[in-house]
């Protein structure tokens, strides 16, 4: 081991409390090198579907909703369907969207899903 590293003489006091004032602490800003390309990933998608909020459209009635459903399950085609159910910040769910495949008395089955009438709101055909 070198000893020289160890001499008092070469320890200035001053020297190291100019320094110490002047160097300018970055704070997080040191930090950000560190996030992963994957954290970043997941973070902007957040941020995004928190953007991608559904307003709530007017309400049809059951029957208008129900020839809109017919035809698409008709003509084969992919319907997006608003529930009637706000989480807790009154924001509407994501809409289902997802082919007809028929229906009961209690609602339809899109996509494997069932949607009882009292949950839907609005229902439009994708062209």
């Amino acid at each position: 081991m070198n000893d020289e590293f160890l001499n008092e003489d070469m320890y200035d006091a001053d020297r190291t409390a100019r320094f110490i004032l002047a160097a300018h602490d970055r704070g997080m800003v040191k930090w950000q090198g560190f996030y992963l390309a994957d954290h970043t990933k997941v973070i902007e998608q957040l941020a995004m579907s928190e953007q991608r909020q559904e307003q709530l459209v007017p309400r049809q009635s059951l029957s208008e909703m129900s020839a809109i459903m017919g035809e698409a399950m008709h003509r084969h085609q992919q319907v997006s369907i608003q529930r009637a159910m706000v989480n807790s910040d009154q924001i509407t769910l994501p809409s289902i969207k997802g082919y007809v495949q028929g229906y009961d008395d209690e609602g339809f089955f899109v996509d494997n899903c069932h949607i009882a009438y009292t949950d839907l709101w609005h229902v439009t055909r994708d062209m």
